[in-house]
This record gives structure tokens, sequence and C-alpha cells, in this order.
């Protein structure tokens, strides 16, 4: 079934693109001859924020047992994963919905 698949697809695409067997992906010759790239998270504005820099962040913000946080654009949770470890209380907002999704099965309430 794969293979019948794939060779429909191949010739919907014609000579635009190739199969690549070990990676499993089709990669395209010319990609303006299909219309333009967009890469979502740069278009968002998504940019997970390193470690070091959460640490930081938290540090500076004196974040105590009893706070309440807010984390406005969550992205992947990496800021309110450092919170939860701190503080019980922390909201998630991410207009994402895939991130979004990703914070809920992380065991936050995230909003979009």
């Amino acid at each position: 079934m794969r293979i019948h698949r794939r060779l429909r697809l191949g010739a919907a695409i014609g000579e635009h693109a190739e199969w690549h067997r070990v990676l499993l992906l089709l990669i395209f010759h010319d990609a303006a001859d299909l219309g333009e790239i967009v890469d979502i998270d740069k278009q968002e504005q998504f940019f997970s924020t390193p470690e070091n820099v959460v640490k930081q962040l938290i540090e500076l913000a004196e974040i105590q047992s009893n706070h309440s946080c807010l984390e406005p654009s969550a992205g992947t949770g990496d800021i309110a994963i450092e919170l939860k470890k701190i503080c019980k209380d922390v909201d998630c907002i991410e207009l994402n919905s895939r991130r979004n999704i990703g914070l809920l099965n992380l065991g936050f309430q995230s909003r979009n």
C-alpha cells in the first residue's frame, strides 16, 4: 500500500521532487515551482528558550513557592516546566494549537 501511494504522489509531483529512502521524505529540487515555503515557527516568532536563560530568568524574577505565574507565550513549555518546580500555580497561554496540545499533555492548563 505504501509503494502505491508513493508512486501516485511521485506521478503527481513529476520532476519536482524525489523520494529519499533513508530519511523517508520528499526532496524538492526547485521549491519555487511549488509555491512559497513557510516556516511556521519563524512566522509565529517561536524561539525555544535555552535552559540557561530560563534559569537566569527565574532567578532574576525571584520566583517564590507562594507565587502564581503566567507564561503568556508558552511555546513548548520550557519556562513553564521550570516554574512548576518552584510554584504550583502556573498558567500558560499558547496560540499555536499544536504546541497548546503539547502543554496540555505536560499537565498545564493552557489556553489559546
